[in-house]
């Protein structure tokens, strides 16, 4: 689970959870996320920093945000040519 230094809320929840914590830097201080509809973990962390979503297909993403066991999200990745942030 990835969390932004700042952020102890998101660090207390992965270890009760009993996920490792990647601790991240903080993001751009743009006022906005893009997310796609699907990726409650991006509209959840949206939410905890305050930031504005917009709503973007995955074709519109720099990176795709995959489960290590989601292969289909992986072969869209490959197929778009994007890079894959692993996100458990």
């Amino acid at each position: 689970m990835h969390c932004v230094a700042t952020d102890q809320e998101c660090s207390k929840r992965a270890k009760e959870e009993g996920k490792q914590v990647s601790v991240i830097s903080a993001p751009s201080s743009s006022d906005s996320v893009k997310c796609v509809v699907t990726d409650t973990s991006c509209l959840k962390q949206a939410k905890t920093q305050g930031k504005k979503v917009e709503l973007v297909d995955e074709a519109d993403l720099d990176t795709l945000r995959c489960s290590v066991s989601d292969g289909d999200c992986q072969k869209r990745a490959k197929a778009l040519g994007k890079k894959v942030e692993i996100v458990d």
